[in-house]
């Protein structure tokens, strides 16, 4: 009797290790796509040397199309007369494929919608604007 109890213990122990270790993507997956925005703007902009805490981010993954979306709003200097050399924020979608190191965007915000049910994305990280 006990060794059953013993063999059933070591059944549920090993069926909730599986089952943790199956999870969404970590957290460490979402810091790449992260570093990679980051990297990627800049380069585009090589007057200002921006860290991830200028930015926003809510990212979602598909486990169906392998793909990361980022909601993101990302820094830039006002060139406009009224607020000349203040920094604000535009909103970008980012596509970012890990596999290819692949990273696209888009200032297209109203796409999100659909973009996230059609690929049926889950969010895994949110950091700046998106976690207050």
């Amino acid at each position: 009797m006990k060794k059953r109890i013993k063999v059933g213990l070591l059944l549920v122990t090993v069926i909730l290790f599986v089952l943790v270790g199956c999870g969404n993507k970590s957290i460490n997956d979402a810091q790449d796509v992260v570093d990679a925005i980051v990297a990627d703007y800049d380069r585009s902009d090589g007057n200002q040397d921006y860290t991830k805490d200028d930015f926003s981010f809510k990212v979602y993954y598909s486990e169906m199309q392998d793909t990361y979306v980022t909601h993101a709003f990302v820094p830039y200097i006002s060139d406009h007369v009224s607020n000349r050399g203040e920094r604000d924020y535009l909103e970008r979608i980012y596509f970012y494929r890990k596999v290819m190191d692949e990273l696209d965007w888009t200032s297209s915000i109203s796409q999100l919608p659909s973009v996230l049910t059609d690929g049926r994305y889950e969010e895994i990280y949110r950091s700046g604007k998106f976690d207050e």
